[in-house]
């Protein structure tokens, strides 16, 4: 289940393979797992699926970048892991608690938490962007106005319709084909060796009618430049390049 979570879930921010700890009585069981541990009390085999889907993301993953979300934003991001894994390991039935709950109690910041998953944005821009903030801060822990900015942009970027494209060493054509098929506006990701091929790529659509946000839209410049950093299996930093584009406007007939 690890392993799913692990390559299926959440690759590139699975930090820990936790351990299991067995406890006497259930009541004895923490409120949140401690990072790298996973409990589970000792007769209880009947809860362990329960106690492994809860677990799983919080014991081994976004350790510190989770200190950025404010308190409803962070429980819905685990919320969403725990129920993607549930659905990624065939137990639908669980998963769907962990759903349900936050549609209750968190419905705004559970439902933009899954559109950034599932556009790819959560992966390809929000936890790098976290990444680099608490680089910046030099291991102190983030001010409540950081939290507070960082969340907020959580929740901007959760209402742009983009869909993150990947940058990879596939031919051009390739990603402007993609790009050409989505519904939605874009946003181009290159790491390293790629960029120029973002560059292009971003070109080619430009002269099919596609244009660029904004620094005024989003609030940040455009293409953006910086680092992105490697948590696994090593530390690594390399050049990034994010360029956001909005689809031409389709006619009405």
């Amino acid at each position: 289940m690890i392993s799913k979570y692990k390559d299926d879930v959440l690759p590139e921010y699975t930090e820990e393979i936790p351990e299991l700890k067995p406890v006497i009585k259930a009541d004895d069981l923490p409120k949140e797992p401690p990072f790298g541990y996973i409990i589970l009390p000792l007769g209880r085999e009947d809860i362990a699926l329960d106690v492994f889907l809860a677990s799983i993301p919080v014991s081994s993953s976004l350790r510190r970048i989770r200190s950025l979300f404010d308190e409803t934003l962070r429980k819905s991001l685990f919320d969403y892991l725990s129920y993607n894994l549930g659905i990624a390991t065939g137990n639908d039935d669980k998963a769907i608690k962990f759903r349900d709950r936050a549609v209750r109690e968190y419905p705004e910041d559970y439902e933009a938490i899954e559109k950034l998953y599932i556009d790819g944005r959560l992966t390809g821009i929000i936890l790098n962007e976290a990444v680099i903030r608490l680089r910046k801060e030099k291991e102190k822990p983030p001010s409540l106005s950081s939290v507070n900015e960082f969340s907020k942009l959580v929740r901007k970027l959760s209402k742009i319709n983009a869909t993150l494209i990947r940058i990879g060493r596939e031919p051009i054509e390739t990603y402007v084909n993609k790009a050409l098929k989505e519904e939605s506006d874009v946003i181009l990701l290159a790491r390293g060796q790629n960029i120029n091929q973002a560059v292009e790529v971003a070109n080619r659509l430009k002269g099919e009618g596609f244009e660029l946000f904004s620094e005024k839209e989003l609030e940040f410049s455009n293409p953006e430049i910086g680092t992105w950093y490697f948590l696994t299996p090593r530390e690594n930093e390399v050049s990034l390049m994010r360029i956001w584009l909005k689809r031409p406007k389709r006619e009405l007939l």
